[in-house]
């Protein structure tokens, strides 16, 4: 009162006319807000109650107030005239959940000097949220959090695949400034251009993609090795090919000490001992696909007879058994002797799930390969062929 009087003076007076403003709306509210009538069975009446929620969990729930605010100026914009309809709706919003919550006070018998003292907090406000088709999978700029401004916006990203620990640094960056910059376009132009986010998009699938032809192994997943008497049936785990790394390439390479983590190199086809018995006696049957990665394997075998001898040696020992992926220690870069075997698209689709992600939210989809996997944009565009 003694540091600030003129602001004190300056607050009464808003509040006064602000109150007086609202005064004129009182059998309004009376009528059609303040009832004492609670709402039954709300599953019943998605259109009605559920229309402006984005978001919602247990204890909590996003709403939008884009209708109002497109009645009130016919636009969508972002300006101080809707922040101020904004700010006023949220502001009966609150008033009536509080309302609605004395009302179940009220009906459980609770001490009518208390039912008002349950009640919700308006937390944080978004000028621009994007909510993604999955599950607690979303991003937005944060303006005000519990009533008051921000100095500046701080960026809220929630999700497993936008955040993952088994995501490299990277990666994370990548999903960051990508987020951040599809805000920025929508604060300022209020659209995005989608032909801009594909081609951001194949500049990433191209960038990983040269870098698993250069055999770095960077962007590839880690999984854990342990030793053979941790795993209940060790042919079934990741120890599998952990003994195949050391049957057939740790010679050249790098032999592995575990427990460790290695890197995963997921393969196009999975490889049994049934192929390399085709290629010693040259049969051809099956798809034109396997009969393409018979040749891939009849290359190895050409190029590199010594692994080729090895990989046939380990795998005739268990001729039941698929091989689904190949596993390289973290130290060691891709062997050259499997590129050509290599599933490009499923590594460079993985990386990059968590932007994928994005684009749907704006019904950016990509076209699925007759064996119902989804093209990479650097394919359907003709930069790569896989």
């Amino acid at each position: 009162d003694k540091e600030y009087p003129d602001i004190k003076s300056t607050l009464i007076k808003y509040y006064k006319y602000l109150e007086y403003k609202l005064s004129w709306l009182n059998e309004l509210f009376d009528t059609f807000i303040f009832i004492y009538l609670n709402v039954h069975k709300p599953f019943e009446h998605p259109n009605m109650i559920r229309k402006c929620v984005v978001l919602s969990d247990t204890d909590s729930n996003i709403f939008t107030t884009i209708f109002w605010i497109f009645w009130y100026t016919q636009d969508i914009v972002i300006n101080d005239n809707a922040i101020q309809i904004h700010s006023l709706l949220v502001y009966f919003v609150t008033k009536f959940v509080e309302h609605m919550l004395a009302l179940a006070c009220k009906e459980c018998n609770i001490d009518t000097k208390r039912i008002k003292w349950v009640s919700m907090k308006n937390e944080y406000f978004y000028p621009v949220f994007i909510r993604t088709t999955m599950s607690k999978h979303y991003f937005g700029n944060i303006m005000i959090k519990e009533g008051v401004v921000l100095p500046k916006y701080k960026f809220d990203f929630k999700g497993k695949n936008f955040k993952g620990s088994d995501l490299s640094p990277e990666i994370l960056d990548i999903y960051k400034n990508f987020a951040k910059n599809i805000m920025s376009d929508i604060e300022k132009h209020y659209e995005l251009d989608p032909n801009m986010l594909i081609n951001e998009i194949i500049k990433y699938e191209l960038m990983i993609y040269q870098s698993l032809q250069n055999r770095e192994n960077t962007f590839l997943f880690n999984v854990p090795i342990k030793n053979k008497n941790e795993y209940k049936d060790y042919i079934i785990s990741h120890y599998f090919n952990y003994m195949l790394w050391e049957e057939v390439f740790a010679d050249k390479y790098e032999h592995l000490t575990i427990p460790a983590k290695m890197k995963v190199v997921s393969l196009q086809y999975p490889i049994k001992f049934k192929m390399f018995e085709m290629i010693e006696t040259d049969k051809k049957t099956g798809s034109q696909k396997y009969r393409m990665y018979l040749d891939k394997l009849k290359s190895l075998k050409n190029k590199y007879p010594a692994i080729y001898k090895k990989l046939y040696n380990f795998l005739s020992k268990y001729p039941k058994k698929e091989i689904n992926l190949m596993l390289i220690p973290t130290t060691v870069p891709i062997p050259k002797e499997i590129l050509h075997l290599i599933d490009y698209r499923s590594i460079i689709e993985r990386n990059l799930f968590g932007l994928y992600l994005m684009l749907r939210s704006f019904g950016i989809i990509r076209i699925e390969t007759p064996s119902k996997q989804n093209m990479l944009f650097s394919e359907i565009y003709k930069h790569i062929e896989l």
